[in-house]
Order: structure tokens, then C-alpha cells, then sequence
């Protein structure tokens, strides 16, 4: 379930970036075969560096991650400095993702089939992951306070963000990794960032409605999920360690986040 949650709703959040790019310079529809092929080959680069360099792949992709996750929860949520921004998107997202490492070590002791320099890189986070997650806290914390001191955000605001920390908190502890992130990636941060799309796509008059959205990104979205369970079925048939295809999917995921995270850098700033 937790692959299909990825391969549906997490996947069609980004499967229009495409439009979200060239929304304010192209006219809808020209120049998006060009998008796509500089888009993949993007992707098809991080993916290399996976195999060259998996240690520096598997740092930027988490680095990259959790700033995109905190600034797709925070964006026109605060008014604050560009610094301030990338502290809080950076916090919040790191946090989020040490709770990974911290509390489930052993679903990341266990993979099999990896290089062993990233393994190595997995054991340190996990071995780290108090000291990751303290820094993060403690960051996010002060910020956090600061937003509620300088009324930046009210009292409703700031309760439904603790709450929903919680529940994330609580899911990591309670469920395995894999499954507690899927849960994460789909319901908080997928649904919250396809609504941001729906709005903005309404504003501009590209779509007219949730019909013609759902058009919109059903194409990509389709190749998305047919790329992914064939390097599923594939990782499982050439190899026979039974964990190698969530390396295989890991890489594929990564390679696509890198290029989509730069989309919605520029979609926020717009």
C-alpha cells in the first residue's frame, strides 16, 4: 500500500511541473517536450551519481528533501527573511526526517545490497540520529517561538503545527520506517503541495476545473507509475537480494525529487 500511495498520489504532485515553469513565460502547451528532455536528463544525472558517489547522492538528496518538505508546509504561512526561510524549511524538514533514523534504526541496519561506503553512511546516521534530531528540534524550536512572539503566525496556526508534528512523531515510532515516511510523503506533504497546485492552476486560468486538473496531471503521472513498477519488477528479477529494489526505488525517486525541487523553488518565489 505504501508503494501505491508513492506511485499515485506522491508521484502526480510533481507530475506538473512541466506547466508550473513555463506557466508565466510559455504558452501552455509550446516549448514542453524541451522542459521534459532537460528534466530527465537531470534526473538521469543524480542517478549516475549514485552509483559514482552514492555517499554524496544519498546527502544531497536528504538535504534537498527536507528543504523542500519545510517549504512546502511553511510557504505563505510566514512573512520572514530569505535567511530566516531556508532555517525554518530546512528545520522542520531535517526533523522530520531524523525521526526516521531515530527511531527505527533497525529497518536502515537491515537493507541489504547496498555499496558499502553507503551503508557505512547509514549506520553513522543512525548512530548520529540523537544528535541530528536535538540540533534540528532545537532550531526548529527557536524559530518556531519566534514566529508566535512576532505574531507571524496565531494561535490556531501554531497549534495545528505542533499537532500535526505530533502525529508525525507518532507515526515514526509506532510504524515502520518505510511505511511511516510513505504515510508522510502522501498525506502531509503530496496532498498539501497538489492543493497549492490546484489553486495556483485556477488563479492563472489554466484549468477550469478539478476535471480539467485531473487531466492535467494524469498524463505524467501515468508514465511515472509505469517507470516505477518496472524498476520494481526489474530490481527484483535481475538480483536475488530481496531488498535491492528499495535501493533501486530509492534512486529513482531521488533523481526525480532533485529537478522537482528546483520547479518549486521557482513556483514558490513566483
Amino acid at each position: 500500500m505504501s508503494i501505491i500511495g508513492i506511485a499515485t498520489f506522491g508521484v502526480a504532485h510533481g507530475a506538473i511541473d512541466h506547466v508550473l515553469y513555463q506557466s508565466k513565460t510559455v504558452t501552455p502547451g509550446a516549448g514542453h517536450a524541451q522542459f521534459i528532455i532537460q528534466y530527465l536528463i537531470v534526473a538521469a544525472l543524480f542517478a549516475l551519481l549514485w552509483f559514482v558517489a552514492p555517499v554524496i547522492a544519498l546527502m544531497l538528496f536528504l538535504i534537498i528533501s527536507a528543504y523542500h518538505f519545510g517549504q512546502s508546509q511553511y510557504t505563505g504561512l510566514v512573512s520572514l527573511s530569505k535567511g530566516l526561510k531556508g532555517m525554518l524549511y530546512f528545520s522542520w524538514g531535517g526533523l522530520v526526517l531524523s525521526f526516521m533514523f531515530l527511531f527505527k534504526p533497525n529497518d536502515f541496519n537491515s537493507i541489504s545490497g547496498l555499496d558499502q561506503d553507503l551503508e557505512s553512511a547509514l549506520i553513522w546516521a543512525v548512530e548520529n540520529a540523537q544528535t541530528f534530531t536535538l540540533t534540528f528540534f532545537i532550531s526548529f524550536l527557536s524559530l518556531f517561538i519566534y514566529l508566535i512572539a512576532q505574531r507571524k503566525i496565531n494561535h490556531q496556526q501554531a497549534g495545528m503545527e505542533v499537532f500535526l508534528l505530533g502525529l508525525i512523531v507518532c507515526s515514526f515510532y509506532l510504524l515502520p520506517a518505510f511505511i511511516a515516511f510513505s504515510l508522510f510523503f502522501v498525506v502531509v506533504h503530496s496532498s498539501k503541495v497538489i492543493a497549492q497546485e490546484y489553486d495556483y492552476c485556477k488563479k492563472e486560468k489554466i484549468i477550469q476545473s478539478k476535471s480539467s486538473f485531473l487531466r492535467l496531471f494524469l498524463p505524467l503521472t501515468l508514465v511515472s507509475m509505469a517507470g516505477i513498477v518496472l524498476t520494481y519488477f526489474t530490481a527484483r528479477q535481475l538480483s536475488k537480494l530481496s531488498d535491492l529494489w528499495v535501493f533501486a526505488l530509492l534512486v529513482l525517486l531521488s533523481s526525480v525529487t532533485l529537478p522537482h525541487a528546483f520547479v518549486m523553488e521557482r513556483f514558490y518565489k513566483n
